[in-house]
């Protein structure tokens, strides 16, 4: 509630919600009753209002920047004007923004949004500088979960990545392990394509650098000549059974990242990634063979009906056997 300020009454001039002084005295204690000062339920509480008879009340929420008031139940007599009168008196010559923030247990300076630490976060609970989205630990962050700074996208760890669940610096695309990669789950630097181990591969499934192809193992395996020459797992084969391996299954079930929700979180892993508290968990990296073992066995049989198919160079790549 960025923009709002909650308010209780009862009809017949009583007006309840929680004031600053009331809020450092109940963080002083260290707020026991996880009372949240924008719940219609906190207020209730603390002014001992219990069960039913909270039905009872007027709820009222207030805009803090139009200064309108709105009506969220009303089961008793119509205090409008009575309630407006008091929460403007209230906020007569404070600090609108300030309290914003306070009430919105927001640490820092022109939040919108519930539970940031830091200044000009869009969203929840982010840790950082001018994140758009929740749980960002990081600054300029775009999207969720992300930790390190200018991510667009979700579960990041790192900087400036376009995608989601990269885990290095400047990747395009989703599960990139490394930096500077254009296409998804590449494990090293400067990739395009898709599920490289190595740097410098344009194709998809290398192991090695410099590849230009696809499922080619050392480096500079294999390439594009000027007469047109396509190669698979170090051979040359025809552009249709080049072509074939784009109509794979594999990007639906190779995962190089899994975000692990804190509720799965064992305690070392809290203890190793303690920003698990802003993002609500963290963000695990699997090695590339680690991943190529979770790849269901129905993937792997249809690789190996890929021409050429060499279980050598497969488990080179993998470190699958088959």
């Amino acid at each position: 509630m960025s923009k709002f300020f909650s308010v209780n009454s009862d009809g017949n001039g009583k007006v309840m919600f929680f004031t600053i002084e009331d809020i450092i005295k109940e963080m002083a204690k260290g707020n026991p009753k996880k009372y949240d000062w924008n719940s219609h339920t906190s207020i209730c509480d603390f002014f001992g209002i219990k069960g039913l008879n909270c039905d009872k009340l007027n709820k009222w929420e207030y805009n803090t920047e139009t200064e309108e008031l709105k009506n969220d139940t009303l089961v008793t007599t119509n205090d409008t004007k009575e309630v407006l009168e008091i929460i403007k008196e209230y906020f007569k010559d404070k600090n609108t923004l300030f309290l914003r923030n306070l009430y919105n247990k927001n640490t820092g300076y022109g939040n919108s949004g519930d539970e940031n630490c830091g200044d000009g976060n869009s969203g929840d609970r982010n840790s950082g500088d001018g994140n758009s989205g929740d749980g960002n630990s990081g600054d300029g962050n775009i999207g969720y979960r992300n930790c390190g700074d200018g991510n667009s996208g979700d579960s990041n760890c790192g900087h400036r990545n376009c995608g989601d669940e990269n885990c290095g610096h400047r990747n395009y695309g989703d599960e990139n392990i490394g930096s500077g990669n254009s296409g998804d789950k590449n494990c090293g630097h400067r990739n395009y394509g898709d599920e490289n181990i190595g740097s410098g591969n344009s194709g998809d499934g290398n192991s090695g650098d410099g590849n230009s192809g696809s499922w080619n193992s050392s480096c500079i395996a294999g390439h594009f000549s000027s007469q047109g020459l396509f190669f698979l797992f170090n051979k040359p084969c025809s552009e249709e059974e080049f072509n074939a391996v784009s109509k794979l299954s594999i990007l639906n079930s190779f995962r190089l990242t899994e975000w692990i929700s804190i509720e799965k979180m064992t305690p070392k892993e809290k203890e190793d990634h303690p920003h698990y508290r802003t993002t609500n968990g963290y963000l695990k990296t699997h090695t590339y063979q680690e991943a190529w073992t979770l790849v269901p066995e129905v993937v792997i049989n249809q690789i190996k009906k890929l021409a050429n198919f060499d279980a050598k160079v497969f488990q080179e790549i993998t470190g699958v056997e088959v």
